[in-house]
């Protein structure tokens, strides 16, 4: 409690295991109140990220975050299936697509999908609906270097096959992986609308 009244800037607060970032909270460090936690829960408690000034013109009430998707092959190398951007919608904290936050194809060049789409795939539109802003102009610094920097912490963990890495672009342009997801990736959103991303792996099996 020292620290976080010293420190005295935004902090998160997200409870494990939570999903669609509604154990999620925004606070100044010296309101946080370790009584409010649950017993027997655990927590990250970590510092309001500063986004990139591209993002937060495309949405400035959420930090958007980049889904990396990587998967290991059978040879033991990991290459990036797909990556999406989310972002926030209708003045949300959080960027999440069960709380109405939307998503960006991107490409393995880093060129961004004309239009965004809700979590059924569904287009929305050309432009963020608040701010205006034209997805197709998302220009994203050190891409390449987002994807290596995903692929080197896979391998620290090779007993997962496929790993969902959520990743913000900080305020310098530097990539910062926030959590990683081994289960429920909504791939097949994905999967239908830019897919197949797997199809190697069908036609081995059938093979």
């Amino acid at each position: 409690m020292n620290f976080l009244n010293k420190y005295d800037k935004f902090i998160v607060v997200k409870e494990e295991f939570g999903r669609g970032g509604e154990e999620v909270s925004f606070l100044k460090s010296g309101e946080f109140d370790p009584k409010k936690l649950k017993r027997g829960q655990n927590y990250v408690i970590q510092p309001f990220i500063e986004q990139y000034e591209l993002l937060n013109q495309l949405n400035p009430n959420s930090v958007n975050t980049f889904r990396v998707n990587t998967f290991l092959e059978e040879d033991g190398s990991i290459h990036v299936r797909y990556v999406f951007l989310r972002f926030g919608s209708n003045s949300a904290r959080v960027d999440n697509l069960s709380f109405g936050g939307k998503w960006i194809f991107f490409d393995m060049n880093g060129k961004p999908s004309d239009s965004a789409y809700d979590e059924h795939g569904m287009e929305s539109g050309k432009t963020h609906e608040k701010t205006g802003f034209e997805f197709s102009k998302l220009t994203i610094p050190r891409f390449h270097e987002m994807l290596e920097k995903c692929r080197e912490a896979h391998r620290k963990y090779p007993y997962v096959r496929m790993i969902g890495w959520d990743v913000c672009i900080d305020k310098e342009g530097n990539p910062v992986l926030l959590e990683w997801n081994a289960d429920q990736q909504n791939i097949f959103t994905f999967e239908g609308k830019f897919g197949p991303f797997f199809s190697d792996i069908v036609s081995s099996l059938n093979a």
